[in-house]
């Protein structure tokens, strides 16, 4: 029990008191094994979450597949002396190319 009324204002024989003092609550460290026991008693929940979590991936994968873009900026330099309509014509039949105009086909696994 607390105090129930101000001791300086309450009339005498009126006011309660608790005799005893609250414990000090201290607790013990903790420790791995605590924490791989407490783990271990909830080994369901884990791997049903974890189960769980590989199945929304899993979904999320095959139901909207990944989008590959690319993009690419080539910077032609030409040199000194040479004809800039020659070059220009070069230039414009390489880009005309199949190898250089088609898309890719499928992503490479390479990086690099």
């Amino acid at each position: 029990m607390t105090i129930d009324m101000d001791p300086r204002t309450a009339p005498l024989g009126e006011m309660e008191l608790d005799p005893a003092p609250t414990p000090l609550v201290t607790g013990r460290m903790v420790s791995l094994r605590f924490l791989t026991g407490a783990l271990r008693r909830r080994r369901r929940l884990w791997l049903g979450l974890a189960l769980l979590g590989l199945i929304i991936g899993v979904g999320y994968h095959v139901a909207v597949p990944p989008q590959y873009s690319a993009s690419s900026t080539v910077y032609l330099a030409y040199a000194p002396g040479s004809d800039a309509a020659v070059e220009s014509a070069n230039d414009l039949a390489m880009v005309k190319t199949a190898a250089v105009g088609r898309p890719p086909s499928r992503p490479s696994a390479r990086r690099g």
